[in-house]
């Protein structure tokens, strides 16, 4: 592994470099796409420092959430420091902003969603081999298969052979990004996609916790796996949202 890379003599975090770059590629895809929709309300920069203030403080939170101890004896550098977060956190931070902003523009949630949705997955599979290159205990259990990798090098070094998650997750959002600009051609309704990304997303993230290095929380799962959870009913009511308009007057207006 390389958690640092020396470029011209300056020496630079890997993971802080790809994690860059995931947010370059997501954002101009996003951009791209924004410019193909008629969302004249949506500002891209605004969204990109939504996005940004979201999602680092965001990750943060649930990284504090994770290790509230260590946040309480050293606050400021827990929660300004480089090291340490949660993609979770993030994300759900990020939608929250997002649901804010385009609430105060009548901006169509569903439909800005569906424009931003194959960003995502772009973005995590540079994510996701930044921390391959870090070695920064995003890994799996111990395996024998032939594919297994050892990190002893990593941030958080390891000289057993585990399962290289961090490229799973690779593979199976490169997956996802395919699928969902596949979808595209064959859908216009509002929200598909991003309801798509959820459900795929949290099957994705839910199966690759079973061999992943993240303490049980209860009924033995991960708290990434109830959040999963959480992700994958959550795009199964937008996927089917004017079925559960029926029974729950009003629910209809979540477009909105």
């Amino acid at each position: 592994m390389c958690p640092i890379i020396n470029i011209f003599g300056v020496r630079i975090s890997s993971f802080l470099l790809f994690n860059a770059f995931g947010f370059i590629a997501g954002a101009a895809l996003f951009g791209f796409r924004l410019r193909r929709a008629s969302l004249p309300r949506v500002n891209f920069w605004q969204v990109v420092i939504l996005i940004s203030i979201g999602g680092y403080v965001g990750t943060k939170l649930y990284y504090i959430f994770e290790e509230p101890r260590l946040f309480f004896q050293q606050p400021l550098q827990v929660f300004f420091s480089l090291s340490g977060s949660g993609w979770f956190g993030g994300f759900l931070t990020c939608l929250v902003l997002l649901y804010i902003y385009l609430r105060r523009r009548g901006v169509s949630m569903l439909r800005f969603l569906d424009v931003l949705a194959p960003a995502i997955p772009l973005g995590i599979i540079f994510g996701r081999f930044a921390c391959f290159l870090a070695g920064d205990g995003c890994y799996g259990i111990p395996t024998d298969l032939p594919w297994g990798m050892s990190f002893p090098n990593g941030v958080l070094p390891t000289l057993l052979t585990v399962h290289p998650t961090q490229l799973y997750e690779m593979a199976a959002n490169g997956l996802i990004l395919f699928v969902l600009l596949k979808m595209e051609k064959n859908t216009r309704e509002h929200g598909v996609l991003f309801g798509s990304y959820l459900i795929m997303g949290g099957i994705v993230r839910f199966l690759v916790e079973f061999i992943r290095l993240n303490p049980i929380v209860l009924w033995g799962l991960t708290a990434p796996q109830f959040i999963s959870v959480f992700l994958f009913l959550w795009g199964l009511a937008i996927l089917n949202r004017h079925r559960i308009a029926r029974f729950l007057p009003g629910y209809s207006h979540i477009q909105r």
